[in-house]
């Protein structure tokens, strides 16, 4: 029961590193522009950079009030510190589309240390567990990888991926804890913990930008309990408006790309900061389709996507019924 407390000492931990990584940030001129406000002002990037340090110190507090679930599901954090690792290769070196997506698929491996992949249950709604021995491997890494991408490819505005970071894995450790499984629960409950305090600090107007090392590493860990938790399905369908999202990018173009590094444009901003289609070919993204009749603001937009990935998840926990999940209210 005590357990929960480590959900406090990670949010506390997060609050008081973002705060002192912010003032690194700019004291080093670690910092980006945020191209969606008057003037291009310098926000400290990065800011993801305390994930993996949070979630080390709520293992380390878990570990001392009940060690057997750190032995259990800190795979979940491994997973994390892999993808946070190659956001922070990308944050520092600008890793070009393809070998960062390929070296995505790699974030993945660590957990089969911990779950036995081949005979690892697939739950589908309608249907009854699905095993496929041989396929489910790949299956895994591939999910773990695109969601990492898709978390990536979502942070666009201020607030946007920590908030469906935040929602997403709120949402699967309450369907963990009321499925009674306390452990995995705390564990996903730590993610929950330090999206909600780096939203803060991202939110509008945001202090602080996260980073590939943000978004990656909240994409992996979030994978990585779906999997642990047989609860894919679940991930699927609370993702989806980032699937779409990462899919309208790549069909509109063909191919993989970064989009700093493409040279293609997307939106533009009006003389009065309003968020605006851009008017001539480009790619595709949820953020276009939302300006597509009229500009928005930078708030208005951010409540757009937050809205998709708020109505996903409740999708995604209603279908959890048909994929014979019990509760135990």
């Amino acid at each position: 029961m005590y357990g929960y407390l480590s959900l406090l000492v990670v949010f506390l931990a997060s609050i008081v590193l973002t705060l002192l990584w912010i003032r690194i940030a700019r004291r080093f001129g670690i910092t980006g522009k945020d191209i969606h406000k008057p003037g291009n002002p310098e926000v400290p990037e990065m800011g993801g950079i305390v994930i993996l340090p949070s979630l080390a110190i709520g293992l380390a507090a878990l570990y001392l009030i009940d060690s057997r679930y750190v032995v259990q599901f800190g795979f979940i954090v491994i997973v994390a510190a892999f993808a946070w690792a190659l956001g922070l290769l990308d944050d520092l070196v600008e890793l070009s589309a393809f070998p960062k997506f390929v070296l995505s698929i790699l974030i993945g491996l660590p957990i089969f240390l911990f779950v036995n992949p081949f005979v690892h249950p697939l739950m589908v709604p309608f249907l009854k567990p699905v095993r496929l021995p041989l396929v489910y491997p790949f299956l895994a890494l591939a999910l773990i990888a695109g969601t990492a991408n898709s978390f990536n490819s979502y942070d666009v505005v201020n607030g946007s991926t920590t908030f469906s970071a935040t929602i997403i894995s709120l949402a699967m450790g309450g369907v963990l804890f009321l499925r009674g499984e306390l452990g995995l629960a705390t564990v996903v409950g730590m993610v929950a913990a330090v999206s909600l305090a780096l939203f803060i600090f991202n939110a509008y107007p945001a202090k602080v930008f996260i980073g590939d090392t943000g978004s990656f590493a909240l994409g992996g860990a979030i994978a990585a309990a779906a999997i642990a938790s047989f609860n894919e399905s679940f991930l699927f369908f609370a993702i989806l408006p980032m699937i779409v999202n990462a899919a309208a990018k790549f069909m509109s173009l063909g191919r993989i790309y970064e989009h700093h590094k493409a040279g293609v444009r997307i939106t533009r901003i009006t003389e009065d900061g309003k968020i605006a289609s851009y008017e001539g070919d480009g790619s595709i993204s949820l953020v276009r389709l939302l300006v597509a009749q009229k500009p928005l603001s930078e708030r208005q937009v951010f409540a757009g996507l937050a809205v998709l990935v708020t109505l996903s998840t409740v999708l995604a926990l209603a279908i959890l019924p048909f994929v014979g999940v019990t509760l135990r209210w």
